[in-house]
């Protein structure tokens, strides 16, 4: 089968009940963005591949070509290849459909050989003599001229943290418009849609899980949605509302890098207004946001007593100071407005 000159793959539902039936519908609709080509759900008789909910349906699907039958799977210790992973709801995990999806029309796609034809063998011919190329010329160099290899130059880590820059910039922007955010590498990743103007985020993954997003080199898709199809897709993928300073703490705390914002010294004291995001029981900043919550002290100082890195401690710092968690900014004046404003807008 090669589908490459297709407007869609078509994929047939057999023993869906109606319900069952919309749920698959209303993820496929969710995975669309990252199909290529796109997938549709036909009636017709006959289909590209066959979705069987379970295997009880056998005598229905016994003429069908067994490689583009594929089956709801809900233990994913018994994925394999023609599974599609859902929840014990019978909803589709999105991702895992995406890559599902993606693998198949790729498998579909390659050309097939035909079956009397055969591959010639390659002419014989002598041993090929590579013509003798002259030494390269080379500078000459004395031990007091020659540059040591410990001295080459390497990219060095930037002195300061800069707020303004990868996915953390798309988050701290004012506008009120909802986007969507994806991987472009890799957009089966979950994507995670932003509400600014109710100053929330969206997506099946935890922050953790997200952390690809959070790095300088990831080349991360920002698209622009309207309410509704904002609406659509949440409502879709059902998924929950959570607070949008949350990402912009855990986008902040990796992307700082141990580097503080300009301006800002370890040795100034701090004290948290609110405790930040803390993630899973054995998070590197635990203590020292405890500590912090009951004192006020110089951030070095509250990195030691807690036993915490001063890398992290840096990047802590960074985190809380933008989600605007501190109750005094240790910025001089003329330096505050910029993140004065966005903890303003975070806590209205």
């Amino acid at each position: 089968m090669n589908i490459e000159n297709d407007s869609f793959i078509s994929i047939k539902l057999i023993g869906f009940r109606k319900h069952d039936a919309e749920k698959f519908c209303a993820i496929l609709d969710l995975a669309e963005f990252a199909l290529q080509p796109p997938w549709q759900v036909v009636k017709t008789a006959a289909a590209d591949f066959y979705l069987i909910l379970d295997k009880s349906q056998a005598n229905a699907i016994k003429n069908m070509p067994r490689e583009r039958c594929l089956f709801y799977s809900t233990d994913a210790s018994k994925i394999n290849d023609n599974s599609v992973w859902a929840d014990t709801d019978r909803t589709p995990r999105l991702h895992a459909l995406i890559q599902l999806l993606n693998r198949l029309a790729l498998q579909a796609n390659q050309p097939l050989a035909a079956p009397n034809s055969k591959i010639p063998s390659p002419p014989k011919s002598k041993p090929e003599q590579k013509p003798v190329q002259p030494p390269p010329k080379t500078a000459l160099t004395t031990p007091e001229t020659a540059e040591p290899v410990a001295n080459v130059k390497k990219a060095e880590k930037p002195a300061w943290f800069d707020p303004q820059q990868g996915v953390l910039k798309d988050l701290l922007e004012t506008n009120t418009q909802p986007f969507m955010l994806m991987l472009k590498t890799r957009p089966e990743h979950n994507p995670v849609f932003v509400y600014p103007d109710k100053k929330a985020y969206y997506c099946q993954a935890s922050l953790e899980e997200l952390e690809a997003f959070f790095t300088l080199d990831s080349a991360v898709v920002k698209t622009p949605l309207t309410l509704a199809e904002l609406n659509k897709a949440v409502k879709k993928a059902a998924l929950s509302p959570q607070p949008l300073s949350h990402l912009i703490w855990y986008a902040a705390f990796t992307l700082s890098q141990g580097q503080l914002i300009q301006g800002h010294s370890a040795q100034d004291s701090v004290r948290l207004a609110q405790l930040p995001y803390l993630g899973g029981a054995d998070t590197a900043y635990r203590e020292l946001a405890t500590f912090l919550k009951r004192n006020a002290a110089p951030l070095d100082k509250a990195a030691q007593a807690t036993g915490t890195p001063l890398a992290t401690a840096h990047s802590f710092y960074n985190a809380c100071h933008i989600a605007g968690l501190l109750e005094k900014s240790t910025a001089t004046a003329h330096k505050q407005s910029f993140f004065d404003k966005l903890k303003n807008h975070l806590k209205s």
